[in-house]
């Protein structure tokens, strides 16, 4: 076993078959550890031919020959013939064994080269032999799905460009083998989801260079892994149709595939076929790379988040996760990015968000940043910057994971602001200040100040958030955001004011209003279940009616 590492990356390869076993970096195993419950490789390599030949047998000059699927390539040792500290190459030489089921001399070397966080996967085939050489080549590497919960349907996605609308594809359809009939994959923003189900056709096979580039991406659309290639046909597989919790998918550049269904020719005519002259010899590559991880941190204010937004387009730089100042930093990443909080740069994003975005969806943004949800940031991220780039509205596509945890933390927030106007009791105090407190889910009591200044507004109210420790209070002119000294103080913890705070009047109002809810009750229909869903147990400690 050959292992390489610098400080971004480590990978392990084989003897055996030239394979690659292992891709370290970020903390992460990125490649599929071959349990043979699901399959028993890792990264094979493809060699003499890429799929199957019509029932395992082709012809060339008269001779028939046996040949399985992929070749032997993949099922035999290879020498160490060359090594440094960030490369090394294994060498397969035809031999006696090979001749008998691939009447072609050869030498097939396979190289693997480390450059930053990136590996270079090099292949050689040269012709030793005085006939041309005809052959195929191709990768087979698995990569695990990233956090994978194996009882639902979601796994992730395959992004293929942004600008890729369709794809034109075949798949296998009989011995592992094809019909010329093409199938059409549409696309949304270049993505593929990949669900439980996506596999049911065995294998997307992607000819004609259309591709040269493919990201699996991560449930929330996050990048994981990449490859970048220049072969003419690009594979991708997932054996999710035979084992449905099947943990990895394929992404595999190829110089050649299977046969269509019933090929009897000539093996040198097979379609997209490699072929060399004596002597000459033919090089290919293509690369793998976990994608970076770059960190934002800010102020935790949406001022700052917005000016996040403005730094990332003007760094042409995107991050993967947004945290805290204070927060401690991931145990791997590339590269960190301070934001300072500048309201000019903020008033600018906002302004362009109000030019894509209807009023109602500018709302949600704001209502779900006050959710407090743990990775808020970094939704409403990538939200704003899928609406800045994106042509046209999509602030209705729900199928957007972002777009859709946006618009339902967005309701729940409003829902939650609603319960808080219904609910909240105030209690006049000796200084004839109103005083209501309440424990709301979310960070709502910014959004209720418009409704209690207009609706008192010839009165000095102050409303506290007993969990987040702070208020806002209006003295009749203006509203200003209050915290106090000590917090502590039982009435900032219950939202009951003690009697010696309490106007002299309060106490007869609270008992007259107890004495009207009671009285207003019918017994007789009363529903506790609806009940408690209209009027949720966590209100009732602050509600005068129920104490």
């Amino acid at each position: 076993m050959k292992n390489l590492s610098n400080d971004k990356i480590s990978i392990q390869i084989a003897d055996h078959g030239a394979e690659l076993v292992s891709i370290y970096a970020n903390g992460t195993e990125y490649l599929w550890q071959a349990d043979p419950q699901f399959w028993g490789r890792h990264s094979p390599v493809l060699f003499p031919i890429v799929g199957r030949v019509w029932n395992n047998i082709y012809r060339h000059k008269g001779q028939t020959y046996s040949l399985g699927q992929h070749g032997f390539a993949r099922d035999m040792d290879f020498q160490l013939t060359y090594e440094e500290e960030n490369a090394a190459i294994y060498t397969l030489e035809s031999n006696e064994e090979t001749m008998k089921v691939y009447p072609f001399p050869f030498v097939l070397e396979i190289g693997y080269r480390l450059k930053g966080n990136r590996i270079e996967v090099m292949w050689s085939v040269q012709n030793t032999g005085d006939k041309d050489l005809h052959f195929q080549i191709g990768a087979h590497p698995a990569f695990y799905y990233r956090d994978l919960n194996p009882e639902t349907n979601e796994r992730g996605f395959l992004d293929f460009g942004k600008k890729i609308k369709t794809l034109e594809y075949i798949s296998p359809a009989e011995k592992g083998c094809v019909l010329p009939q093409r199938h059409t994959l549409t696309l949304h923003e270049g993505l593929m989801e990949l669900r439980r189900d996506t596999f049911a056709c065995d294998t997307y096979m992607f000819d004609n260079s259309q591709l040269k580039k493919i990201t699996l991406l991560d449930k929330k659309q996050q990048p994981y892994i990449s490859l970048e290639f220049n072969s003419p046909l690009v594979a991708v597989w997932s054996p999710s149709a035979t084992y449905p919790n099947v943990p990895f998918v394929c992404i595999e550049p190829w110089y050649g595939r299977c046969d269509t269904v019933g090929y009897e020719g000539e093996f040198k005519d097979r379609e997209w076929m490699q072929h060399l002259a004596p002597g000459k010899s033919f090089e290919a590559s293509y690369s793998i790379y976990p994608e970076s991880m770059i960190i934002f941190q800010y102020d935790k204010t949406f001022e700052g988040l917005l000016t996040a937004v403005f730094e990332a387009y003007r760094l042409k730089k995107f991050p993967d996760s947004i945290i805290k100042e204070e927060d401690t930093l991931p145990l791997f990443y590339d590269e960190t990015y301070t934001v300072i909080t500048d309201d000019e740069k903020a008033e600018r994003v906002w302004k362009s968000l109000g030019k894509k975005l209807s009023k109602g969806a500018l709302s949600m943004l704001t209502y779900s940043w006050l959710s407090e949800a743990s990775d808020i940031a970094i939704v409403l991220f990538r939200y704003i910057r899928k609406i800045t780039d994106a042509s046209r509205s999509i602030e209705t596509n729900f199928a957007d994971p972002d777009i859709l945890t946006i618009s339902k933390l967005g309701k729940k927030v409003a829902d939650e602001r609603y319960r808080i106007l219904q609910f909240i009791r105030f209690q006049k105090t000796t200084e004839s200040i109103y005083y209501g407190a309440m424990e709301p889910l979310y960070d709502v009591f910014p959004l209720t100040i418009r409704h209690f200044r207009d609706r008192f507004a010839d009165q000095k109210w102050l409303i506290y958030d007993v969990k987040r420790h702070y208020g806002y209070y209006y003295d009749g002119k203006e509203v200003n955001e209050i915290t106090f000294a000590d917090p502590k103080q039982t009435h900032l913890l219950t939202g009951k004011l003690d009697e010696s705070l309490l106007d002299k009047n309060e106490k007869l109002f609270q008992t007259l209003w107890k004495s009207y809810f009671k009285s207003i009750c019918i017994k007789e229909r009363l529903n506790p279940v609806k009940h408690k869903k209209d009027m949720p147990v966590r209100y009732w400690k602050y509600l005068t009616e129920k104490n």
